[in-house]
């Protein structure tokens, strides 16, 4: 009994010293799990159909890293990986390499003329391809020609690359969608996605470097709440800071349901 009452009496003094220490330091205490290793099995449930990876086209850490996974999400029960990076016009090829093996330099010709943002960036989108076929995916191309792309709005890019992905898919495909960031973000093909075709999905991005001016992290840490995740690569859900006055204060919670972020 006597060990108990020391016991609650030393959680009590460690609990106020805590909060009388350095304001940012107590909130680190408060924030608890909000940043956590990256673990796909978490984000990925058993319910998600559609998987919105949003990606920096010039970053080829992002593509590396979704390379490395996808064996891991054919297990978990995914059956498509779906590309922007490929026009529709150009699924018959995939097709032909899937099944033949041929045609692969056709898709690389393709890759280096219309997506090479930075070097090796069209190499690892091919690599992507690859490793689909390896554990096999099927591959589907949903996207437009980067010409077309200059000649639309956003909003129309993601209502037709929406569309082009729904009439690919059966109701028993489980589908991995590759794109930009901005059409990842759950106001664009997201939404199109749940109000045309009543279908959820959920949506990341691959974060930035933190010196970026675009880092959410960098963002965060700047208000005060410390990532004690130095160790990259991690994740968050902004979800977990929906308590958190900074929610309603910065866009980027509401972009995405998880940030990975990346070495």
């Amino acid at each position: 009994m006597k060990k108990t009452i020391v016991k609650g009496i030393v959680l009590f003094l460690v609990g106020v010293a805590l909060l009388s220490v350095h304001p940012v330091e107590a909130r680190r205490v408060k924030e608890g799990n909000r940043f956590m290793p990256l673990d796909y099995k978490t984000i990925l449930s058993s319910n998600v159909r559609f998987f919105f990876f949003g990606e920096a086209h010039d970053d080829v850490a992002s593509k590396q890293n979704l390379k490395s996974k996808l064996s891991l999400m054919k297990s978990l029960g995914f059956t498509h990986l779906a590309m922007e990076m490929l026009p529709t016009w150009y699924q018959e090829t995939v097709d032909e390499y899937l099944e033949y093996g041929t045609g692969l330099d056709k898709l690389d010709e393709y890759l280096k003329y219309d997506w090479d943002f930075s070097p090796g960036s069209a190499e690892a989108y091919l690599e992507l391809i690859k490793e689909a076929k390896r554990v096999g995916l099927k591959v589907l191309a949903i996207g437009i020609s980067q010409g077309m792309a200059s000649r639309m709005t956003l909003e129309n890019i993601d209502k037709l690359m929406t569309e082009n992905l729904i009439n690919k898919v059966t109701d028993e495909d489980r589908v991995i969608i590759l794109t930009g960031g901005f059409h990842a973000r759950k106001v664009a093909m997201p939404q199109v996605l749940q109000n045309v075709y009543k279908l959820d999905s959920v949506s990341i991005e691959y974060e930035y470097p933190d010196n970026s001016t675009y880092s959410i992290t960098s963002w965060i840490e700047s208000k005060g709440i410390k990532i004690d995740f130095d160790d990259r690569p991690y994740m968050f859900s902004p979800a977990a800071f929906s308590s958190d006055p900074i929610y309603e204060s910065h866009e980027f919670f509401k972009f995405f349901d998880w940030y990975i972020c990346l070495p």
